[in-house]
């Protein structure tokens, strides 16, 4: 918001002018900012994309698109989209390794930088234990990495011999790296050879005086070749 400033004559008005300009500050320093991270790696094609969005307002369904300086991405500038009525975003893609650091910068608007450490262990591998899978048993699925937090889940990615898909979703907390699918969760998976690949997700929620931050970060894992059995 842009404020115009009248030139008074005379210093009650002065006076009166700045009280009128702090209180509006004040209540413009107030509202809510509302802001979204959003990452997504793609194990294949090593590529790396990191999306900022920021909105102020009363409230998320009356708040407004609004833009800030210095916006990064593991500490590389990213850059700024219009995206018309709906506002702007920044936006960083990379091709690379994987790290987990994924933090977010961005200048407020008095030039003071405000950080927000994001992070998420990759999956470095996974596979089935005992090497198939069997729909009348239920399924084992173990990765390398840590165990799924709360905040966590993985979808498990099916796609048989004729290219139809079909998914499975698991949320954390789990107490080690792996995770048991019952039979009934595999009925709808076409028996023999496919393929299989993992959706890390994590979503955070936080909030820190009249900053919210909704964060998504989302590991693409490669595929393994599959054998689904009766």
């Amino acid at each position: 918001m842009k404020y115009i400033y009248i030139l008074i004559l005379t210093q009650v008005f002065l006076s009166m002018s700045a009280c009128q300009s702090d209180e509006t500050k004040n209540q413009t320093n107030a509202r809510s900012l509302f802001i979204n991270y959003e990452v997504r790696y793609l194990e294949d094609e090593k590529e790396l994309r990191g999306l900022a969005y920021f909105k102020q307002g009363d409230s998320i369904r009356t708040a407004v698109s609004k833009d800030f300086s210095n916006v990064t991405f593991q500490s590389s500038a990213m850059k700024k989209q219009n995206l018309g009525a709906r506002g702007s975003r920044y936006i960083l893609n990379r091709k690379g390794s994987y790290s987990s650091n994924l933090d977010f910068s961005y200048n407020n608007n008095e030039g003071i930088p405000i950080n927000y450490d994001l992070s998420m262990p990759a999956v470095d591998a996974f596979s089935i234990k005992e090497g198939k899978i069997q729909k009348s048993k239920g399924a084992t699925i173990v990765w390398n990495g840590k165990a799924l937090d709360a905040s966590q889940s993985l979808v498990l990615m099916f796609t048989d011999k004729d290219n139809q898909s079909s998914s499975i979703s698991i949320k954390g907390p789990s107490q080690v790296s792996k995770v048991f699918i019952p039979s009934s969760d595999l009925s709808r998976l076409t028996l023999g050879e496919g393929q299989l690949y993992m959706v890390k997700k994590q979503v955070l929620k936080t909030q820190e005086q009249n900053q919210r931050v909704f964060s998504i970060v989302e590991y693409y894992t490669s595929a393994i070749d599959i054998n689904v059995v009766d």
